[in-house]
């Protein structure tokens, strides 16, 4: 029954909702803490203590039951395999090693300026290892976000917009490397389908889940603490949310997420924001502004063209021309949703005034793509959101002047079509669902390390094949700069700065 369905949808939210809520604790115990086990193994069990009432009386049909289990299975399998993409051995399993060793590092930005990006999923990622029994936990980060978008779709399956959502969270869990790696990219995309869909529910229908609302409220807070490209996708939602139904207690704790996440951002940089300069405060361990600026700057310039020469093609301005191309050779992930969707809206027969709102945090969201860093991978889901919500648009234009039959026939070609892209990429990369480990964990690689030492005396490992260090041991930076220092001799946990030479 609907009601039942309800029921359900609201227990699977109970998940989101301690998600959310073991990664606002596990950011204020990281301010005095390492996150090795002895710190997150109490959080996770009083978040199953707390659970495990709200859960009872839980119903799952047993067709998106046995979805789910084996959906489990392969992608236990698929986290073993060694990490495949590069910025895991740049900076996120470096990021990872020093949260579960040591609490948050004042100033970690001057050592390596990758580690200043301040992205709550590491605090995560780092509690699942359970160090010193469990060092594998990592992998099983972003496995278990997908496994919950897909219990969350399934559970709202009477809705178009999480059966149009479904399929694009298949083929993230088929074809993206994130499965195998560390990544706050991943949980990026899933979340951002996960809000897309509760916020299509809520303009949509009148009929909602308990805390619905609220819900999506902390979802987006969280998702600009998992990474600063959510930032305006998620104000946009968390904005509309609020105009639908005010709630002060939510709001509240949606301020203090952002608070103790801005927060670590100073302790970590001296900025809330990294790599924006706003709010930049001179503290001795403080990354130089110039240093941030240079960060943002090179983000910015490397994702519109990504080679050696990226500066003198941002500062001509001829990157625009190569990322043009670029971008016309992403087909399925960019350009198919992109045309698809602007053919789905010219062929809308009226625009309903309250469910064109679920375009405007997809295009918010665009625009601060191509302003901040416009390559492709960082648009996450965005483009599949649009296409999804031109389709959706559509739909709800046509659905009164058609027969019951005859919207059943238009409404499986939409879907179809939506999602033909995906199908034939799925198709042609099938050999990817083999990609899984029956050996156990794969090892991460690991490079040759020189020592180098700074003017102040400080001995840091550098690697000498190129800018990876993945989980060498610390501190480990390609960084190398004559000028670093420890804010206080032999002690790490204390913080780094720079100091000028003469």
């Amino acid at each position: 029954t609907a009601h039942a369905l309800r029921i359900t949808t609201t227990k699977v939210m109970v998940v989101w909702l301690g998600w959310a809520a073991a990664l606002l604790i596990l950011q204020v115990l990281h301010l005095a803490f390492p996150l090795n086990g002895f710190v997150a193994a109490p959080v996770f069990l009083l978040g199953i203590a707390f659970a495990m009432p709200r859960l009872r009386g839980l119903r799952v049909a047993p067709a998106p039951a046995i979805v789910l289990v084996l959906a489990a299975i392969w992608i236990a399998s698929r986290s073993m395999v060694a990490p495949q993409m590069y910025d895991a051995g740049l900076y996120h399993l470096n990021a990872i090693r020093w949260m579960h060793t040591f609490p948050i590092v004042p100033g970690l930005g001057n050592l390596h300026g990758r580690l200043a990006f301040n992205q709550s999923y590491f605090t995560y990622a780092a509690s699942l290892n359970l160090a010193p029994l469990f060092e594998n936990g990592y992998r099983a980060a972003n496995g278990f976000l997908v496994l919950l978008g897909g219990a969350t779709f399934l559970t709202r399956l009477r809705s178009l917009p999480s059966l149009f959502a479904l399929p694009i969270l298949g083929h993230l869990a088929l074809l993206s490397p994130g499965l195998t790696s560390p990544t706050p990219d991943v949980a990026t995309e899933v979340l951002q389908l996960v809000m897309f869909v509760m916020l299509a529910d809520l303009l949509w229908t009148e009929e909602r889940a308990p805390g619905e609302t609220g819900m999506l409220v902390l979802l987006a807070a969280t998702a600009i603490t998992i990474k600063l490209s959510n930032l305006a996708f998620a104000v946009v939602v968390l904005a509309i949310a609020l105009a639908l139904a005010r709630q002060m207690r939510v709001i509240v704790l949606a301020m203090v997420m952002l608070l103790v996440w801005m927060t670590r951002g100073y302790v970590s940089s001296g900025v809330p924001l990294y790599p924006s300069t706003l709010g930049h405060i001179a503290f001795d361990w403080a990354v130089p502004r110039a240093d941030v600026a240079e960060m943002a700057a090179l983000i910015r310039g490397w994702a519109g063209e990504p080679n050696q020469n990226w500066r003198v093609a941002v500062e001509n301005g001829t990157w625009i021309h190569g990322w043009i191309e670029r971008i016309c050779q992403e087909k399925v992930e960019v350009l198919y949703p992109l045309v698809l969707g602007v053919c789905f809206l010219c062929a809308a027969l009226r625009k309903p005034r309250r469910e064109t709102l679920l375009l405007l945090p997809v295009l918010v969201g665009l625009v601060f793509w191509f302003v901040t860093a416009p390559d492709p991978r960082f648009a996450h889901a965005l483009f599949s959101c649009f296409a999804i919500a031109a389709a959706l648009l559509f739909l709800t234009t046509v659905q009164p002047r058609l027969s019951r039959r005859n919207f059943l026939v238009v409404l499986c070609s939409v879907f179809a079509l939506t999602h033909l892209g995906i199908t034939l990429q799925a198709i042609r990369h099938r050999h990817a669902i083999a990609e899984i480990s029956l050996t156990g964990w794969q090892p991460i690689p690991v490079v040759p390390l020189i020592r180098r030492t700074t003017a102040s005396g400080l001995t840091v490992l550098t690697p000498t094949t190129d800018d990876r260090c993945w989980d060498a041991p610390l501190p480990c930076t390609p960084y190398f700069r004559v000028d670093l220092r420890l804010r206080v001799p032999g002690r790490m946990e204390r913080g780094f700065a720079v100091t000028p030479v003469n």
